[in-house]
């Protein structure tokens, strides 16, 4: 056997495991996840939260319309104060802001 077949042959095995592994834990790069269909496929969740598994961080934002976005290590969520609609940018691990934009907007 040829070492660059051999070497191919071994690699192969691997790297598919690091795809579907890749796979089974999309990002949600826009609202409703990376369908569209608010659905997360594949998922087993509970029918109930067990009392044991507390919040990681909260976020304290006004008023809004969307869901979370997340993406990378980063956490997105929009939001309403004081006639001013908001972009803001959370660290997933710590809930740390990182980022805010936001622009008057009048209704």
């Amino acid at each position: 056997m040829k070492p660059r077949f051999a070497l191919l042959a071994a690699a192969l095995p691997l790297l598919m495991c690091v795809d579907a592994a890749a796979q089974s834990a999309p990002a949600w790069p826009r609202w409703r996840g990376p369908t569209g269909q608010g659905i997360a496929a594949g998922a087993k969740l509970t029918d109930h939260w067990p009392a044991e598994l507390k919040p990681l961080w909260t976020a304290s934002l006004g008023s809004g319309w969307s869901s979370p976005v997340v993406a990378g290590d980063r956490v997105f969520a929009t939001d309403r104060q004081d006639g001013s609609e908001r972009v803001l940018a959370f660290d997933d691990k710590t809930g740390e802001q990182l980022w805010t934009h936001g622009d008057p907007v009048d209704f």
